[in-house]
């Protein structure tokens, strides 16, 4: 389900940069700011990507658990 997120405080020059850009796309300026938070929100921050790191080191035993919980962590992504 979709909801309504409010910005405050962005910049004049922040949002017309925006708009002409949403514009050149055929975009709202609302469709196409959603756009850019729905990617940010797909891509792993470097703590999560650390974390994931972090989780194959300790499973390196190479037992039958951890090739299946690496699976799983990279099916996942």
């Amino acid at each position: 389900m979709d909801t309504k997120l409010t910005i405050r405080d962005v910049p004049a020059r922040t949002r017309d940069i925006l708009a002409a850009r949403a514009k050149r796309k055929r975009q709202s300026l609302s469709s196409y700011v959603a756009d850019i938070l729905d990617r940010e929100a797909q891509t792993p921050s470097m703590d999560e990507v650390l974390d994931r790191v972090a989780a194959r080191r300790r499973l390196a035993d190479g037992s039958d658990r951890a090739i299946e919980v690496i699976r799983e962590q990279r099916d996942s992504s």
